[in-house]
């Protein structure tokens, strides 16, 4: 499925704003790494033929970036989407060493890694991509066995609405009078002025929790909220009691997938924004039920149509204002000063929950699956087969987060699984 290059530029010029964010001493902050474990060894031939046979149906993520005219342009990448061993430091997106992509895969044991600009998309916008490259290797060791599953990923046509993108004129009048600006508590934890400052590779790394989708959905009736919410809850209860201090709000970002709201609702590029949820450090005494409710309450709030609509036409009005300069070097310093993630990332932590991913007769060779990004006390949630894996990331080497996050889930009386300490690895990002 190919596209020209002036079609393909233009669907993707939302997609470029973020590169002018991406800042030296943070290399990695716009850039997303999945992993992948599946119940065997990978063939490093095989999954080479899946990833470049799966990237024929995703056009937007065969690209490489060029300055067009002092501004960052996308354009059709021809040479094959990089797959190799996994070696540390990851190569760099963007690189020669990855054939200038935006996106390539490594892989080490039994475990697919991939590696995605954030600029280009989102987890919802890139896990059917995922899916379609299982589906492509499964059938390739497993055939027939494999083969007989429908692969919805793999159709010929694209879906109606893929490439949609938000216009002024394509939203509907908003009434300002109806937004609800939330209340904001920024407490930053020590470790992630640090790590910014002075990143240490091996610092910056992870934990994965693994859950019986039962139990843990259980729990979260019983408590009036939502995967997201709960979540956001066991943080503030794991959290507050670390981070002492006169801080008397804590604010839990959690991510909120707009494109429905916005009218997109098939769109690959990255529509999301952050919900801030508010805990002030009295809510410690409050039962979970009441947490759960105020949080559910709060995200409900926030994220109804009106607000998503007016938070969109900002963000367009941000575009606008990035348009007017001229040079890749004047739209870097505006926006690593006024972008959509410097401004918007002032939380206590974060957390953000895709939803269910169905890999069908596939969800047998899968043993996990996280999302890693740079950031720290970012909680990644996702949901496949009749598991939670919930993962937290963090940019510092310490088990404190981790052993407080946990002691909430064994009040709460749920069991799980926890990995050791894993490096992050995320790709850096090279731009001409």
């Amino acid at each position: 499925m190919k596209l020209s290059e002036t079609e393909l530029t233009e669907i993707m010029k939302p997609d470029t704003y973020l590169l002018y964010e991406r800042r030296d001493s943070t290399p990695a902050n716009t850039n997303i790494r999945f992993v992948l474990e599946l119940t065997e060894d990978i063939s490093g031939e095989v999954l080479y033929e899946a990833v470049n046979e799966a990237i024929k149906r995703y056009p937007y993520f065969s690209v490489r970036v060029k300055n067009v005219n002092g501004s960052y342009a996308f354009i059709p990448n021809e040479l094959p989407v990089a797959v190799m061993k996994t070696k540390i430091p990851a190569a760099p997106l963007g690189s020669k060493e990855v054939n200038y992509h935006l996106n390539y895969v490594d892989y080490a044991n039994d475990t697919i890694y991939f590696n995605v600009s954030h600029s280009i998309t989102d987890a919802a916008g890139y896990i059917p991509f995922i899916k379609s490259v299982l589906y492509q290797y499964l059938i390739r060791t497993h055939g027939e066995e494999i083969g007989v599953e429908k692969d919805d990923t793999a159709v010929s046509e694209f879906f109606p609405g893929e490439f949609d993108f938000p216009t002024k004129d394509s939203l509907p009048e908003s009434d300002l009078s109806l937004y609800s600006k939330p209340e904001m508590g920024y407490f930053p934890a020590d470790d992630y002025i640090h790590a910014v400052k002075d990143p240490d590779p091996k610092g910056d790394g992870y934990y994965c929790i693994s859950m019986k989708q039962r139990e843990l959905m259980k729990y979260v009736h019983s408590n009036d909220a939502s995967p997201a919410a709960i979540v956001a809850v066991f943080m503030f209860k794991a959290l507050a009691p670390l981070l002492p201090g006169e801080e008397n709000v804590f604010s839990a970002g959690v991510a909120c997938n707009f494109r429905d709201a916005v009218g997109c609702p098939n769109a690959y590029h990255s529509i999301s924004r952050a919900l801030h949820i508010s805990y002030k450090r009295r809510y410690l005494d409050m039962p979970v039920d009441k947490l759960g409710t105020i949080t559910r309450g709060m995200i409900m709030l926030q994220s109804q149509p009106e607000n998503s609509v007016i938070e969109m036409k900002k963000t367009l009005e941000y575009y606008e204002k990035v348009d007017r300069l001229k040079t890749v070097e004047e739209k870097r310093k505006f926006c690593l000063s006024e972008g959509i993630f410097t401004k918007g990332c002032k939380d206590t932590y974060n957390v953000s929950y895709v939803g269910q991913t169905d890999f069908g007769v596939m969800n047998r060779f899968v043993r996990s699956m996280n999302t890693v990004l740079f950031g720290n006390l970012l909680v990644e949630i996702n949901a496949i087969g009749n598991m939670f894996y919930i993962t937290l990331n963090q940019v510092t080497r310490t088990d404190r987060y981790i052993n407080a996050f946990l002691n909430t889930l064994n009040e709460a009386g749920l069991s799980y699984s926890v990995s050791n300490y894993r490096v992050k690895n995320i790709a850096s990002l090279e731009l001409p």
